[in-house]
């Protein structure tokens, strides 16, 4: 047996303590004399003898000694009570502050402050009673400074009436479930029947067989019972008399003290004094804390995470930007060179257009016309352009001249005169005529105000017309 996983069960009356180790199917059991003191003062000092001298007992028994064990204290009656308050329907919280205020109305004994714990009905039967058990504070602060006295990890102070009605149901667990429960405890047997839920809790004189019938309730049904063997028997007698079928075999029968201490882990109902409840809540506060500190950490953590990941992506997007920029510098550079010819297109577009039309005609006299040609005289009327020219062809100075975009209907004015030497030809002067075309986008402009749209490619293909 580890001593770091021993786990004690231990159940106080008013006259002994009983302790119960499982460890698998092996349990020890001990019963130590238990005294409560009548000083308040000296309850601490009485429960961790009584509680030393069972660690005692049971690492004897179980051939090893126990160091600082986890431990379960059933608190039996008189210690703790048990009873039924019908109360209207409130919150569990409210009950339990209701019941401790007026505590000495609903439990016998001094009027002493008492711990409560309850159990609130289903809500299919919310006109039932609320079960509520009770102990004194003083009591259960005791069994506390006793547990750490010793260093014990005390876990849970329960009653025993919710632990006897754990055990019967581990006793009848896959069978009919123990409609009554009879825990008989030196010369007093406690009654509690429960159908579902605990209907009725009686307490009442040993060997009174009347009054048991009476407090059971009519059979069949299923009853568990817990005492010693004279007392179990008797009242086993009793019951079976009554119609009732009495649960487990005589191997499981158990003293009420030994009963409650196997059902600590069942009970339904716990008894928390002030400062256990005070550290619970300061331990729940600080796990709320270091949850909240964690949950800070892991944000700042994901946040961390995700800066990097931006950043991260950041790079990759900045190294492909710049792959893309070298492959695509080239392009930039091709465009830019396109964007300045464009600028320059339109520049001369511009003046082309603002410029006079005569100005378009001396242009393609200088570039058209040979180079053995050369205009003597010229004078404009209107759109006409007539001048004389001299050179050692006229017809071919005619012909080059019809390729102008500036000049159309260009034809010969008078005859030739041709300078003779030797018999040929030298040098012909001759005089023509042409017709001044307007800028290729005065001309769209009426074929746009009669509803002819014309592109701008198509203007500078018909400009580069010969």
């Amino acid at each position: 047996m580890s001593t770091a996983r021993v786990r004690i069960d231990i159940a106080i009356g008013g006259d002994n303590a009983t302790g119960l180790i499982t460890a698998g199917r092996v349990a020890q059991r001990a019963t130590v004399p238990f005294a409560l003191p009548a000083e308040p003062e000296a309850a601490a000092t009485a429960f961790a003898s009584a509680l030393q001298s069972l660690g005692t007992r049971l690492g004897e028994m179980s051939g090893q000694p126990i160091l600082a064990p986890r431990v379960r204290i059933v608190l039996l009656p008189p210690l703790a009570d048990v009873r039924l308050v019908q109360l209207p329907p409130m919150r569990a919280a409210e009950a339990a502050a209701v019941i401790r205020r007026d505590a000495a109305r609903y439990f016998l004994g001094d009027a002493v402050a008492r711990v409560v714990g309850v159990v609130m009905p289903s809500r299919r039967k919310a006109n039932s009673p609320v079960l509520a058990a009770a102990a004194p504070v003083a009591l259960t602060e005791a069994v506390r400074s006793a547990c750490g006295f010793l260093d014990w990890t005390l876990d849970a102070i329960l009653p025993a009436h919710t632990a006897w009605l754990g055990r019967a149901a581990r006793l009848t667990a896959g069978r009919q479930a123990a409609g009554v429960v009879v825990a008989a405890e030196g010369d007093v047997v406690h009654v509690i029947r429960a159908i579902g839920s605990v209907t009725s809790i009686r307490r009442l004189p040993a060997l009174a067989a009347a009054d048991l019938l009476e407090a059971s309730g009519p059979g069949p049904g299923t009853a568990v019972v817990f005492g010693d063997r004279g007392s179990r028997d008797t009242l086993s007698r009793t019951l079976s008399g009554g119609g009732w079928m009495v649960a487990g075999a005589a191997a499981e029968s158990q003293s009420a003290a030994e009963a409650a201490a196997a059902g600590a882990a069942d009970s339904i109902i716990e008894l928390v004094p002030p400062t256990l409840a005070a550290q619970r809540r300061d331990r729940a506060r600080t796990s709320a804390w270091l949850i909240a500190a964690a949950a800070i950490v892991l944000l700042a953590g994901a946040g961390l995470v995700e800066l990097w990941g931006a950043k991260r992506e950041l790079s990759e997007i900045r190294a492909q930007r710049q792959a893309i920029r070298e492959q695509v510098a080239p392009l930039l550079q091709a465009r830019d060179s396109v964007g300045r010819l464009e600028s320059r297109a339109l520049v001369i577009e511009r003046l082309e257009q603002e410029s006079p039309r005569w100005t378009r005609a001396l242009f393609d006299l200088a570039l058209l016309l040979p180079g053995d040609t050369h205009v003597t005289t010229m004078r404009t009327a209107g759109d006409t352009l007539v001048a004389e020219a001299t050179g050692d062809r006229a017809s071919a100075a005619l012909q080059a001249l019809r390729r102008s975009g500036s000049l159309e209907k260009i034809r010969l004015v008078g005859p030739v005169e041709r300078q003779l030497e030797g018999g040929e030809t030298t040098t012909e002067r001759f005089r023509f005529s042409a017709i001044l075309t307007r800028p290729v986008a005065q001309q769209a402009e009426p074929a746009q105000a009669a509803g002819t749209p014309l592109r701008r490619d198509s203007l500078a293909i018909a400009r580069r017309q010969p």
